[in-house]
């Protein structure tokens, strides 16, 4: 099938990220704990938390994830405009279907209790995202319009 194998690194790719969220989530209680900050917020304000472009404080596992998520979002807008697949109304269905499915389970890890600490514009953003997902996923995915993420 077409999408089986990008759908299978994708979801190898996924475990990855989860395993590495994981680990650090980890550090970062260690260096909490280590460096006694009391709240996440005032770990954030730390040189341990790195400086974006724009200037703004982010945790790396928010950056992996989020960027990650942009990435399965472009593959999945590149594929479904496809000459070749855009021709394909079930093909083009599929990998609209596969590729939100991937998308929802990394919005699914956003939304978990280990991140909760995530600031809140990246709770905004976060929402915007899943409202995007749920409004394809209720056409049956037959939506090729909506992003998800707009890059």
């Amino acid at each position: 099938m077409v999408i089986d194998m990008p759908h299978r690194s994708l979801s190898a790719g996924s475990n990855l990220v989860k395993q590495s969220m994981l680990r650090l989530i980890e550090f970062n209680k260690r260096v909490m704990s280590v460096k006694k900050y009391n709240s996440y917020d005032e770990y954030l304000n730390s040189p341990f938390v790195a400086i974006t472009r724009k200037g703004n404080k982010q945790f790396h596992e928010e950056r992996l994830l989020m960027q990650h998520l942009f990435y399965i979002e472009d593959y999945r807008w590149f594929l479904i405009n496809k000459p070749n697949i855009k021709n394909d109304h079930t093909l083009r269905l599929r990998i609209n279907e596969k590729l939100v499915k991937t998308v929802q389970a990394y919005l699914d890890e956003l939304e978990s209790e280990k991140l909760k600490y995530l600031r809140p514009y990246r709770r905004t953003i976060k929402n915007d995202l899943i409202g995007a997902a749920k409004h394809i996923a209720k056409q049956d995915y037959n939506d090729f319009i909506t992003r998800i993420v707009s890059s």
